[in-house]
């Protein structure tokens, strides 16, 4: 393709799950609470910090702007680990990558699928000082960047102190962050 000066890569996974074990925004409930894993905009601060590091050398030191860059990997864009270490058993109703549009489309995303209301407070969405740093130096809002790593989940709300004690017993940084108060497709912010 003109213009493109390096390989890309695209590629579709499909995979199958028992129909008991499938895990659907349309089982979440009132009352449920809102989670959110690692910190939001992993993705874009590895994208940004490995395109543009001659613009952030600028305002980083040589310390941040290496562990910007390896964002990738830590704390990564994976969310296989924690995805498989609450869906059994601890009363999940649903899950989402907040890929696309990041967490505030994962937000509303949710919110339609399920025709639920979320209340969420975005004092509480994780977000690092060096993460904040980038993205205003690009004028990005964190809440709507590629947010590939963090895991967006709603549960039971009898079940958060063992789904926080899982995360953290793994070393995945888990935040409350809201819940679900109502029927309907709408995310307020408390």
């Amino acid at each position: 393709t003109s213009g493109i000066d390096r390989p890309i890569i695209s590629t579709t996974l499909v995979g199958t799950v028992d129909k008991e074990k499938l895990i659907t925004p349309s089982g979440i409930e009132i009352g449920d609470k809102v989670f959110l894993t690692k910190e939001i905009a992993i993705e874009t601060v590895s994208i940004i910090s490995n395109d543009f590091p001659h613009k952030l050398c600028q305002h980083l030191s040589e310390h941040d702007l290496k562990k910007a860059q390896s964002y990738l990997f830590e704390p990564g864009i994976s969310i296989y680990k924690e995805a498989n270490l609450i869906r059994d058993g601890l009363g999940v109703s649903a899950m989402h990558d907040p890929t696309e549009g990041g967490l505030a489309a994962a937000l509303w995303e949710l919110s339609i699928a399920s025709n639920k209301t979320f209340l969420v407070n975005l004092d509480k969405v994780p977000i690092s000082e060096l993460t904040k740093l980038i993205c205003s130096l690009f004028s990005i809002n964190p809440l709507n960047s590629i947010s590939s790593g963090a895991l967006l989940f709603t549960a039971k709300a009898v079940n958060s102190k063992a789904i926080i004690d899982t995360l953290e017993k793994n070393q995945i940084p888990v935040f409350e962050i809201g819940y679900v108060i109502g029927d309907g497709i709408d995310v307020i912010n408390a």
